[in-house]
This record gives C-alpha cells, structure tokens and sequence, in this order.
C-alpha cells in the first residue's frame, strides 16, 4: 500500500520536470525538432556522408614487379563492362558504370589521393585463389583495345605480391574522399 503513493509522487516529479524542461527550451527560443525535420536532416547528412566502393572484374591478368622494384603493375584484360559502384549504410545506393569510363576519369577522380584497394584473383593455371592483397592504385594508363596497367604499391611492407598470370581479378576501390559516379 505504501508504494501507490510513492510511485504516484515519481509519476508527478517526471511529468512536472518534463513539461518544466520544455516549456523552458521554449522561453529560450529553442523549439522541439519535429520528426519529419530530423529525418530530412539525417537524410542529408548521410548523403554529404557517402562513400563509395567500386568493383572492377576482369577474366585476366598479368603480375609484375616494375623496374623500380618499389611498385607492381597489374596489366588487365578481358574487363567486365560494368563496374559496380556501392555507398554505405544509411542510404545505399548501387550504380554500373561503364568500366572504360571509370578508368578514364580515374586520375581526375582520384586527384586528392591515390585510392586503397583490395586485390584478390586465381592463380592462372592452378587456379588456388589468393588471400586478399591491400594496395595503392597509383595509375592507370589505358591501351586500347589490348588491356589497361594499373600502378600499384602494397600497403604492407612485409607482403609480396606473387608475379606472373592470374585469371578472376576483382579490385575493390575505395572512394570515400571522391565525388562518386555521379560524375559519370
């Protein structure tokens, strides 16, 4: 019996602050944002916020320690058409963009810095696939209708990327200091 009272006492204390509370942000100027202002809020916030993942494939490819020794060039061929284009979470988005037109705008869409990436692909005859590679895609040039030469460099000192032919290439860009693909 002697609870009613008690929890009765805690009802009116909480009540009585809330509306305190709210009826002071009021006298300060300060409204109560409505449920449709923050979530067009957090709607553009996530949309300043987006960051892009790109995916390139190609059936082939080609491993080889430049003359510098310091970088790797990856020489494609056989590239899928379409490269996907991924946001992430809150709002996702998912485009294809044409490969050849990503890789031509690549130095413009990369001019603030090089993009990481993961490299991963089969080996050509044994077909055993390698573990996920980090790297630097430095450059990109373009040899048409034969293949594309990526520049790399491994973001691990302590890795070496194995040379020679490998087939089922997929890099896995990482965009999040660009505009995106709707600059394509």
């Amino acid at each position: 019996m002697i609870l009613k009272p008690i929890l009765f006492i805690l009802l009116f204390m909480m009540t009585s602050l809330s509306s305190y509370a709210a009826h002071s942000a009021t006298s300060y100027g300060i409204e109560a944002a409505s449920k449709s202002s923050l979530i067009s809020s957090t709607k553009a916030l996530a949309t300043e916020q987006k960051q892009w993942l790109f995916v390139l494939s190609a059936d082939k490819g080609r491993i080889l320690k430049a003359k510098n020794k310091m970088t790797y060039e990856l020489s494609l061929t056989h590239i899928d058409k379409g490269l996907i284009a991924i946001t992430n979470d809150p709002i996702r988005e998912t485009k294809i963009i044409p490969s050849i037109t990503f890789l031509k705008n690549f130095t413009t869409t990369f001019s603030n810095a090089a993009p990481n990436a993961i490299l991963t692909h089969s080996g050509l005859l044994t077909g055993e696939k390698s573990p996920p590679i980090a790297v630097v895609i430095e450059n990109v040039t373009i040899i048409p209708d034969i293949k594309v030469v990526l520049s790399l460099h491994l973001l691990s000192a302590n890795i070496t990327l194995p040379e020679g032919d490998i087939r089922e290439v997929k890099l896995f860009i990482d965009a999040s200091k660009t505009p995106g693909p709707s600059a394509y």
